[in-house]
């Protein structure tokens, strides 16, 4: 009866969240780089320090603020208020309004398209993936045996973000020091 039951459950799968597919040399446990796609580069981005304006109450920034900070509450160099308004990145590269360009993109909002599968690179610069770029990386790394490499693919959460967000302010080998050591022999091998 229970096992009828659990066949005819209709509850949607939990959706995975974002997610890196990475190539890593198994011997040196040192993570190439990463496959991932637009959701997991909208999380990776996101990390990045926001942007803060003032208020623009005060001459001379009334109604037209023009400095930007990356920290917030900072005094503003034109009217000494504190910089705490938070900026919102407009997608540009059309004359139509955000909302139609949303639209005509099938409703898929954030800062990457969703058909491309991006390359994560080891300090978390990211670019569009393609065989190519793909087949010259193994050749930069002077990749010669390709049963050296694994595949491994990880969750991006929040424990993931604080520390790749500590990583990537403190090394250039992020996605290395925050899965590398976490990549074991026995599961490679």
């Amino acid at each position: 009866m229970a096992a009828a039951a659990a066949a005819n459950d209709t509850t949607p799968a939990k959706a995975a969240g974002p997610q890196l597919k990475l190539l890593v040399d198994k011997r040196s446990r040192r993570v190439l780089y990463a496959e991932a796609r637009k959701d997991a580069v909208d999380f990776l981005i996101g990390l990045l320090r926001r942007y803060y304006r003032c208020n623009a109450y005060a001459m001379p920034c009334r109604s037209n603020p023009l400095n930007v900070t990356d920290t917030a509450a900072l005094a503003c160099p034109g009217c000494r208020q504190p910089m705490t308004v938070e900026m919102k990145w407009a997608a540009g590269g059309g004359s139509k309004p955000a909302e139609e360009e949303e639209a005509a993109a099938g409703g898929e909002g954030g800062y990457v398209k969703e058909v491309v599968t991006y390359l994560v690179m080891d300090d978390l610069s990211i670019e569009p993936m393609s065989t190519i770029s793909a087949v010259m990386l193994l050749k930069k790394f002077d990749v010669k045996d390709c049963s050296a490499l694994d595949e491994m693919t990880v969750d991006l959460g929040p424990k993931e973000c604080v520390k790749l967000l500590k990583a990537s302010l403190e090394s250039t080998t992020a996605l290395t020091d925050v899965f590398g050591g976490g990549v074991s022999i026995d599961r490679l091998e």
